[in-house]
């Protein structure tokens, strides 16, 4: 199999078996990268995570167990997988994929509408005896009827066997933001740990804001937090009574006082629905469906702020869990010094929006050949062109300059900005830090349309909701050579058609 590279991202698609074609990245993080897949006669479109061992036994392991978690969830909440395969050293994870447009903004009647799926999905998730541990903004997806789903299993273990005994856990994992104080400290219950993310995601939703950068006593947020539950300062003060309420409840630092997923649904705020127009709404009511990150990014933070400028963040060590291939109940309870802040992904990880159809069936074999797992499912949406798919993303720009003159101008930019661009085959990329000094990479792709530029800012490593802002500031920066929606719209279906000759 041949995958794309970055040079070839920019002149063609690319055979990845006899009748389907790889046309872009999708997304990236630690242990590879996502590659959307069109076959080439009916533009059907699945995505495939492609993870990379290198004879390194736990990493296949790892990947193995991500796969065998989503074979056994099917739920309307939570993502679903196709199917996967092994060749050599690389494990081939297949996934639904669709995109469509979308606005920004999330009025408090959506947060609440998206918050009940949420906990839908992750008490689906509890029930079958698996916890996630990496829940965040980030891994959880908006798919078409505004279907929430669950992603990145990349984290997930099996706390409950089938007898209904449940175990204690000690691997640190997940991202420091939305982590569980008590990840960090020892012995953790499942359960608890996963509704705490929930909250934080809650927040997210509410106000476009993270409440700490870590569940630590050096955090001064988290410590306030942790001593008097004190909502005087910060995101807290843009939040309604009534979410707020349920907010100190979910997080709650004692983990045997936590509010429980059946109270929750329960709640007053989830009990009564919230009009789209309610007071209090952040940014516009959209009907469009995408990655709910998106929606993340609060008006604050579409102003150009002061410059980030590049240093060197702490540099962490990560290791993998141990498993059994496909046996969920087992798992290495040492606790590695784990890289909190790094990036684990599900399809895709980077993906700005992202839509999903609905659930599909799963294999019952270990492994599935190409032939299978990218049958023509009934339910798949069609798209007008493989690069049609590319260019429905929140994070791209319609230049109205040549190529060259884009890429430079984006160059200029982020220097301007205090950051370390690198070009290479028509693709520029940054590396800089986020605003809790960790390490924050996205890289910009740039496709000649017929009568402007198309560049696709894309996350490589780092916050999700930071690479946003940067956006958004390199936006304001470009804004001068940015065409306007309509003349983008009218160069994203010109190339389609010139595109549908080469497929």
């Amino acid at each position: 199999m041949k995958l794309l590279n970055n040079a070839d991202a920019n002149k063609r698609p690319v055979p990845f078996t006899d009748d389907w074609d790889v046309v872009g990245t999708l997304g990236e993080g630690s242990f590879g990268e996502v590659k959307l897949l069109v076959h080439r006669q009916l533009h059907d479109s699945v995505a495939v995570k492609i993870m990379c061992f290198d004879g390194r036994e736990n990493r296949m392991d790892a990947a193995k167990r991500e796969a065998c978690v989503l074979r056994n969830l099917k739920h309307r909440n939570v993502i679903s997988s196709i199917g996967y395969r092994i060749e050599r050293n690389t494990l081939y994870l297949f996934l639904e994929y669709a995109s469509e447009e979308p606005d920004v903004g999330m009025p408090i009647g959506q947060a609440q509408y998206f918050f009940r799926q949420l906990i839908a999905g992750v008490d689906y998730i509890h029930s079958k005896g698996i916890t996630h541990r990496d829940l965040k903004p980030e891994n959880v997806l908006i798919a078409e009827g505004e279907v929430l789903k669950i992603s990145d299993f990349g984290m997930a273990t099996v706390f409950r066997n089938k007898r209904g005994v449940e175990r204690m856990l000690e691997t640190r994992c997940g991202t420091l933001p939305y982590v569980a104080p008590e990840v960090l400290l020892g012995p953790y219950r499942a359960q608890p740990v996963d509704i705490w993310s929930c909250g934080v995601i809650l927040i997210a939703m509410l106000v476009g804001q993270l409440p700490w950068d870590s569940p630590t006593q050096e955090c001064k947020a988290f410590a306030k937090w942790s001593k008097t539950a004190d909502c005087s300062s910060g995101p807290w003060q843009k939040i309604h009574e009534i979410p707020l309420l349920l907010l100190k409840m979910i997080l709650n630092c004692d983990p045997l006082a936590r509010i429980t997923i059946e109270c929750i649904k329960k709640h007053a705020w989830l009990t009564k629905n919230i009009p789209d127009d309610d007071a209090g709404q952040i940014g516009t009511n959209s009907k469009s469906t995408y990655k709910l990150e998106s929606w993340c990014c609060s008006k604050e933070s579409k102003d150009h702020g002061q410059a980030v400028y590049m240093s060197q963040p702490p540099q962490y060590s990560r290791e993998k869990r141990a498993s059994s291939g496909c046996d969920l109940e087992v798992e290495n309870t040492k606790r590695p010094r784990t890289d909190t802040t790094g990036i684990s992904f599900s399809q895709p990880t980077n993906l700005d929006n992202l839509l999903l159809s609905s659930q599909a069936s799963c294999s019952q074999t270990s492994t599935v050949a190409p032939s299978v797992a990218l049958v023509i499912l009934p339910y798949f949406m069609h798209f007008q062109t493989s690069l049609d798919k590319l260019v429905k993303r929140m994070t791209r720009l319609f230049f109205h300059i040549g190529l060259t003159d884009s890429l430079a101008k984006v160059e200029e930019a982020c220097i301007l900005m205090g950051m370390q661009p690198t070009c290479s085959a028509n693709q520029i990329t940054v590396n800089t830090v986020d605003s809790r000094r960790n390490t924050l990479i996205f890289k910009v792709a740039a496709y000649q349309m017929n009568s402007s530029i198309l560049l696709d800012f894309r996350l490589s490593k780092g916050d999700g909701l930071d690479f946003k802002r940067t956006f958004l500031k390199l936006k304001a920066l470009l804004s001068a050579h940015i065409k306007q929606p309509q003349d983008a719209k009218q160069a994203s279906n010109s190339q389609a058609e010139s595109a549908a000759s080469v497929i």
